[in-house]
């Protein structure tokens, strides 16, 4: 097999497409073309093609890491799953996410501790820690916060219960509400005697 071109994308100055026998093979970093002095007309057998593949796949992939976590903050499961999605190399996705880790661009605990302390003013701790197993942190590790969860309930409790009439349908509403928001019975029951006063009084069945 011969390499007959290299071309650099149109799109992007980070990849070559290579073309063996005439055909288009695959693309490369050019950071890779360059590593292996690769040139037209060089003879290359399929062992070697894969260790071009799995160099320079490898780079892009660790380019593409960082890219997306200067962009957004991600989970360690967030990253490889956009990863992934752009088809690198298993092997390739594992060796970027070690690195972003031993750089701190991704640090699973921080983000649980920023995004526990961004979301408890408005959303209880059984919807955070929900949330936080969809982003992929399968065990938050979230320390009692009950009093600051309540704190959130009664502003929401007071706020959803402004310009509302005191009935038995607007307590039924608001209790529903808060129970979505993922506040526990016994932080929305506190939270409704500020907010509407009167105990309990059948309101959440």
């Amino acid at each position: 097999m011969t390499i007959t071109q290299i071309q650099p994308q149109k799109r992007s100055t980070e990849r070559c497409n290579i073309f063996i026998d005439g055909e288009f093979a695959f693309s490369l970093s050019t950071e890779t073309v360059y590593e292996f002095r690769l040139k037209s007309g060089q003879i290359v057998d399929e062992e070697y093609i894969q260790r071009l593949r799995a160099a320079g796949d490898g780079k892009l992939c660790f380019s593409a890491a960082l890219k997306a976590a200067a962009r957004k903050r991600y989970t360690e499961s967030g990253l490889r799953t956009y990863l992934e999605g752009k088809d690198f190399l298993p092997a390739s996705i594992d060796a970027a996410l070690a690195k972003l880790i031993e750089y701190g661009y991704i640090d699973d605990k921080l983000y649980t501790e920023d995004y526990i302390r961004i979301n408890l003013k408005d959303k209880g701790i059984r919807r955070i820690k929900f949330e936080l197993v969809k982003k992929g942190i399968l065990q938050p590790d979230i320390p009692p916060t009950a009093e600051d969860e309540y704190a959130g309930c009664e502003a929401l409790a007071v706020k959803f219960m402004k310009n509302r009439e005191n009935t038995f349908k607007e307590k039924q509403r608001l209790y529903r509400y808060l129970a979505s928001r993922g506040y526990g019975a016994g932080s929305i029951k506190r939270a409704m005697e500020i907010a509407i006063g009167g105990g309990d009084d059948g309101w959440e069945d």
